[in-house]
């Protein structure tokens, strides 16, 4: 994940070096999002017990996949929503 950050973070540097205004903000918010996440997942998993969850605890992992899956899916049709209704 940090190579991943560290790529976004550069592409978007060199994106507003360019000009492209618009690929460094989206490139911005992607990285801060990423970092949010990040930061969601320490304080969520405080122990790192997801590789002993996935070998003791099968069903509470899957439980609790499936849990973060709707919550990302719930947060990005939100987005999608907000930004529809700034554009009209």
């Amino acid at each position: 994940m940090s190579a991943l950050t560290f790529c976004t973070l550069t592409i978007g540097l060199w994106s507003v070096g360019k000009g492209n205004i618009r690929a460094h903000q989206r490139f911005m918010t992607g990285s801060y999002f990423g970092l949010v996440g990040a930061f969601i997942g320490v304080i969520a998993v405080p122990d790192r017990r997801l590789p002993q969850m996935a070998i003791h605890d099968l069903a509470g992992l899957v439980l609790w996949v499936a849990a973060l899956a709707l919550t990302a899916g719930l947060t990005v049709a939100g987005l999608l929503q907000l930004r529809m209704k700034v554009r009209d």
